[in-house]
């Protein structure tokens, strides 16, 4: 049986190592989004011993200033710092990164197999770990440099904790790791102390895995303290209470934003609420494996609670913010290794059947359907959005080498998109505002040098022309403050 494990897991890595390998086949090793690129850039920052600062600065934030010392406000800290050991030791680019993404991606698809042959061998776990390599929705973000994958390992990781009913401060110190990955997944730690393994006597489990929480989270809150005076401060916070009106992402561009509204989540949340939670969730790929999750639950298996219950309370708080199924994506491999279990171990005969349907379910998005039924060809159109991005961010690239000609670290620079610029050059960039009068003030206040963008405001205004001039020998969109 040892063997047979050997065996099965190294088919699974194989298989996962398979599905990344093809997918940058054609696909290639760069950035395709702002996020990524800024993670990059703070984890490039602390492997220059710059700490965790950030020349990327928004609007809403220049109070804590424009300079190259500005701290990052916006980003949870453990993905920056992962990008930062390996930059230690392999280069600063975008290889690096996905390389990175691709080694979380294996470790996942190996912590799905752990799961299902804990639970019933390991033939299930072989199972478990092939459909989660296979399955588009998950298997797609192993291309993208983001968060995604690593807080899919945490929670495949604390899944299997809970399993294995090891030490539950343990399962905290994940449930940390996993909310220093994304502020949301705080919502494991709930879930967590709800399922915990009962122990004796009963207040125990519950004080070990807090501690566990609090020795990975500590660290976090009291650099938030020191730096804003605010253990838990966030600007992600300012930007889910906003007035009504204001979508969330658009607070980062304001330089006075809107006032708070509590009970503007409920009121936004009010109009979609039944689209959004009646809207298969993004793990449905696989669907016969997402209905054994909930076999396990009404068998009251705990790992299937826990992992359940995180998924509906991630699924309703992004719903009251905005319907984005993409914070979901994590939960995949976890959910895929806990439904193959469960028709195993309660759905008798009939549950085999079904548990060979878990590894074709992948391939049901592949088939050709009319153009009708919503959600056709998932993988291709994945695969065509992120064709088109690549072609978008070699133009970039193109862009940025060339503008890098004309300035350097010191350079004051605002552009539409502020990651590119900074990514490239090194230096500190503000995100150009959404308004006209917040653009003006910021270019008064701050020694603004270009202002990058394709149609910045007012630009079509003499008073546009009278304060810079176009420079197409820095590269494309590039304007120049004039000397007076």
């Amino acid at each position: 049986m040892p063997a047979l494990s050997l065996w099965a897991a190294a088919l699974v890595c194989v298989i996962a190592a398979s599905f990344w390998v093809s997918g940058h086949q054609d696909l290639p090793f760069i950035f395709l989004s702002g996020d990524e690129r800024n993670y990059s850039e703070i984890g490039r920052r602390i492997a220059t011993d710059r700490g965790f600062t950030t020349g990327v600065i928004y609007p809403i934030e220049v109070g804590w200033g424009v300079d190259a010392e500005h701290p990052s406000l916006l980003r949870p800290p453990l993905w920056p710092l992962l990008l930062a050991a390996s930059y230690s030791v392999a280069p600063v680019e975008e290889r690096t990164a996905h390389l990175l993404v691709g080694l979380c991606f294996m470790i996942t698809c190996l912590l799905a197999y752990a799961i299902g042959a804990r639970l019933h061998g390991p033939l299930v776990g072989l199972i478990a770990g092939a459909t989660s390599a296979a399955t588009p929705t998950f298997s797609q973000f192993a291309m993208i440099a983001g968060t995604e994958m690593l807080l899919a390992l945490w929670i495949a990781l604390a899944t299997l904790l809970i399993i294995r009913k090891s030490n539950p401060f343990w399962i905290g110190a994940v449930c940390g790791l996993a909310y220093l990955t994304r502020y949301n997944a705080g919502v494991l730690l709930v879930a967590g102390l709800l399922f915990l393994p009962p122990s004796r006597p009963r207040w125990k489990p519950y004080a070990l895995c807090l501690a566990g929480f609090l020795v990975v989270g500590v660290p976090w809150w009291s650099r938030n303290a020191m730096v804003t005076g605010e253990p838990f401060f966030s600007l992600y916070t300012a930007t889910l209470w906003a007035g009504p009106g204001v979508l969330p992402g658009a607070v980062l561009h304001m330089l006075d934003p809107p006032g708070v509204s509590l009970m503007h989540p409920l009121i936004r949340a009010y109009s979609v609420l039944v689209e959004a939670m009646t809207l298969w969730p993004l793990a449905a790929a696989n669907l016969v494996a997402f209905v054994g999750l909930f076999l396990g639950c009404v068998y009251w298996s705990r790992p299937h609670l826990f992992v359940a219950s995180a998924f509906l309370m991630t699924k309703i708080a992004v719903t009251l913010v905005i319907i984005n199924n993409r914070y979901l994506m994590p939960f995949t491999p976890a959910m895929i290794a806990l439904g193959s279990a469960a028709w195993v171990l309660y759905g008798g005969r009939i549950g085999r059947v079904l548990l060979v349907c878990v590894l074709f379910m992948p391939f049901v998005t592949t088939i050709p359907l009319p153009p009708e039924i919503a959600g056709v060809g998932v993988l291709e159109a994945v695969r065509e959005h992120t064709r088109t991005h690549g072609e978008e961010q070699t133009l970039a690239k193109l862009g940025a080498t060339q503008f890098s000609d004309c300035m350097n670290e010191e350079t004051l620079v605002m552009a539409h998109d502020a990651t590119a610029v900074v990514w490239a050059i090194d230096n500190v960039a503000i995100q150009i505002p959404r308004s006209e009068e917040d653009f003006w003030e910021l270019t008064r206040t701050y020694p603004v040098e270009f202002v990058i963008s394709r149609n910045p405001p007012g630009l079509e205004s003499g008073r546009f022309e009278e304060v810079f001039r176009p420079r197409p020998d820095c590269g494309p969109y590039i304007f120049e403050r004039r000397v007076h």
